[in-house]
């Protein structure tokens, strides 16, 4: 048996922060509940933000306007960064009425056909919702357009948006 030499330590050091650094990653969300993975994004406001977690999302998904948590009501006000990214399986999502925010990314690659857009929601970030081949149909319940920001490529190019509440007509707005 050999004492190790400082080289050997060193790389042991290295590999033991690498696998510490791995796993935080996989743990990369505050709370589940549900099959959904939550990060809070203010524990005095009690908002939350949907993130990814270790398993994909798959199939039809409902998230929730609220969840308690300790007792006390949390209210889920955005859907995170890379969320749902390349969650192949994801075929169908709801989205509750007092969600604010969609980041970037956050469908990205997905299998949805259609999502509707709450009114509440007041910015959609870039490439939301590109790749997503089989996504035919979105409809904004926005009663005002001018509440809305929108990141540049947040929709495939081509892709006609239903304003629903903003025209009686139902007329569609091409993606700038």
């Amino acid at each position: 048996s050999s004492n190790p030499t400082s080289t050997d330590m060193n790389n042991r050091h290295t590999l033991l922060i690498l696998l510490s650094v791995g796993s935080l990653l996989a743990e990369a969300h505050d709370l589940t509940s549900n099959g959904i993975y939550y990060d809070i994004l203010d524990d005095t406001r009690h908002t939350l933000s949907v993130t990814f977690g270790e398993k994909n999302y798959t199939g039809a998904v409902s998230i929730p306007a609220t969840v308690i948590l300790g007792g006390d009501t949390y209210n889920v006000i955005a859907i995170g960064d890379w969320a749902f990214h390349a969650c192949t399986g994801l075929q169908s999502v709801t989205l509750p009425e007092g969600l604010t925010t969609i980041k970037q990314k956050a469908f990205n690659k997905t299998a949805l056909t259609s999502v509707t857009i709450p009114a509440s929601v007041t910015y959609i970030g870039y490439n939301a919702f590109t790749d997503c081949s089989p996504l035919t149909s979105v409809t904004m319940n926005i009663i005002d357009p001018t509440t809305l920001s929108l990141d540049a490529s947040a929709f495939p190019s081509g892709m006609t948006i239903y304003v629903s509440d903003v025209d009686p007509w139902n007329a569609r707005f091409p993606n700038a």
